[in-house]
């Protein structure tokens, strides 16, 4: 019997692709390709970006995802190989390539490694994050956490609310707009739940509608997203 191969994932993993702005890794340098691909605009060796025009960049990017040893599956917070099977007859449901993972050196190094806090978030290279509407939307860590919560087959409901708890407590509605609205929207819908109402009385903010208007791009994450953290009908967005 053939399993669809649901790559590899644990904490550590999850932590790993809920903070790298990339959906791919173990490419080759940014540099020698951009190199190889424009030795007249860099012949010292060192890649200055903004030499690039935007389909110069695309086709760099391009290259870079070609080169790509493993992608990173935010709809499921797993990582697959490049060299993925897709199906798999083992009982794991991780097919051989994806397995070989475990063993790679620099996804090991790429997992265990230190990534942008909340802080540190802003300073990472715009092009580096500019096709991850996701990442870009979820940059705040507190987002992140609950979002992985929320993805987390292994858990259940009651381990985001307890993390949403956990953060009231500390005061982290006060710092972040689109948060703490997130927030008084659950309140919202659960009041509506409690009186048997439909949730079509359910109103949005407009700083709200937009978040999930750009976060809709993404719409595998967001179907998930709005299941758990109370998104907007994608039909009433557009």
């Amino acid at each position: 019997m053939q399993f669809p191969c649901q790559g590899l994932s644990n904490d550590q993993i999850k932590h790993y692709i809920l903070h790298c702005p990339s959906d791919f890794g173990g490419s080759k340098r940014e540099t020698e390709l951009a190199c190889q691909l424009f030795p007249q605009k860099f012949k010292d060796g060192h890649l200055v970006y903004s030499k690039l025009n935007s389909d110069e960049r695309q086709e760099l990017y391009s290259l870079q995802r070609a080169h790509a040893t493993w992608f990173l599956d935010r709809g499921n917070l797993s990582v697959t190989s490049a060299k993925c099977k897709k199906f798999t007859a083992r009982e794991s449901k991780i097919c051989e390539e994806c397995d070989k993972l475990r063993n790679n050196s620099r996804f090991r190094d790429a997992i265990s490694m230190q990534r942008a806090t909340e802080k540190t978030f802003k300073y990472i290279p715009k092009r580096h994050i500019q096709d991850n509407r996701l990442v870009q939307l979820l940059g705040d860590d507190k987002l992140k956490t609950l979002y992985g919560n929320a993805i987390d087959e292994e858990s259940d409901k009651c381990n985001m609310w307890t993390k949403l708890a956990e953060y009231g407590k500390k005061g982290a509605f006060k710092t972040n707009k689109t948060f703490s609205e997130l927030v008084e929207l659950m309140l919202q819908i659960k009041k509506i739940q409690e009186q048997g109402k439909s949730k079509r009385a359910v109103r949005y903010s407009e700083h709200l509608h937009h978040f999930f208007s750009l976060l809709s791009d993404s719409s595998r994450e967001y179907g998930i997203f709005r299941k758990m953290l109370v998104g907007m009908d994608p039909r009433s967005i557009r």
